[in-house]
């Protein structure tokens, strides 16, 4: 399931980069609803999103750091996969930002 980074030459590096931040942050959206299993970098620190279908038939999201000592940074569980994915989009877990205001400085490594 690796995803090989989108990119290419196109003006400047920076419009480049920017480009590829912002098709990783829409993939990375659709995701949610599907199973999610994305790893990502945001500010040096590298994260992992999974979600998963319950046995009950819940659905569930959670975030985690990649470090030493990993952490369960945010979890939601509801029968519904949309309000699921709109608390996580929702949700201040990124310095207090949103997914979307971060999202410009998000590059997905895996997923």
């Amino acid at each position: 399931m690796p995803s090989a980074p989108v990119g290419g030459t196109f003006g400047s590096a920076d419009i480049t980069q920017s480009v590829c931040n912002e098709k990783d942050a829409i993939l990375m959206k659709d995701d949610l609803y599907y199973n999610a299993e994305t790893e990502f970098i945001f500010n040096d620190k590298k994260y992992i999103i999974s979600g998963w279908l319950n046995e009950d038939g819940t659905y569930t999201v959670a975030l985690y750091s990649i470090e030493e000592n990993s952490q369960e940074l945010f979890s939601c569980t509801s029968r519904s996969r949309q309000d699921v994915v709109e608390t996580f989009e929702t949700a201040k877990i990124f310095d207090n930002r949103t997914i979307y205001d971060v999202e410009k400085d998000i590059t997905v490594t895996y997923g």
